[in-house]
């Protein structure tokens, strides 16, 4: 996926309905990409279906996670470091919270550490980065916890980037962390950080 450093945009049809169903996470409500909503636009653009558009501080190619009238999205700032940010369907930003130490690109335009996709339950949004951070904040922006993944299970090392989306199931949060320091997939609990379990995951990757 291409970075976006120009703007995000949101659909006319999307907006206007106030009863849209919420999009959690990466995959959508059920984890399998997959929407009830009918009558979307399947074509948007400069001149057609946009309602809005917001120039964003920097370069990130993650998928928003959308709950009521909040979009979620993680990017790099105008310090090149990621940030968390809230975006009202309205196309105002609300608030943005510091993530990680640095939005480095991966590989040319292939992904940089604003890449991972954030979840919400709707109460709190979880953000993951490919520097490491994992934070939970609530939906008014304050911090709930965070720590930093490459502190707690070894530092990354890789070729390509860390661009691995944690997802949220019942309460728990699962993300795989596969790179040439380590290989593992490993569950925390949402409401607190902590680890619930890891599991070697080996892999000749």
């Amino acid at each position: 996926m291409n970075l976006s450093r120009t703007a995000f945009l949101l659909s006319v049809t999307f907006v206007a309905s106030a009863s849209a169903e919420n999009w959690p996470q990466w995959r959508g409500p059920k984890n399998d990409g997959i929407s009830n909503e009918t009558g979307l636009p399947v074509e948007f653009g400069e001149k057609k279906n946009l309602v809005w558009k917001l120039n964003l501080p920097g370069e990130g190619s993650s998928t928003p996670c959308v709950w009521g009238n909040k979009i979620f999205l993680t990017s790099a700032d105008e310090k090149n470091a990621t940030v968390g940010m809230c975006i009202g369907t309205d196309g105002k930003e609300i608030w943005r919270v510091p993530l990680g130490k640095g939005g480095r690109a991966a590989k040319k335009d292939e992904g940089n550490t604003a890449s991972p996709s954030p979840s919400t339950d709707g109460k709190h949004v979880w953000f993951f980065v490919g520097s490491g951070e994992m934070a939970c904040c609530d939906l008014e922006g304050n911090s709930m916890w965070k720590f930093d993944a490459q502190e707690r299970y070894g530092k990354f090392r890789y070729g390509y980037g860390m661009h691995s989306t944690p997802a949220l199931y019942e309460g728990k949060l699962y993300f795989q962390l596969l790179h040439d320091g380590g290989q593992n997939v490993i569950c925390v609990d949402a409401a607190t950080g902590e680890e619930d379990w890891k599991v070697d995951r080996k892999s000749d990757g």
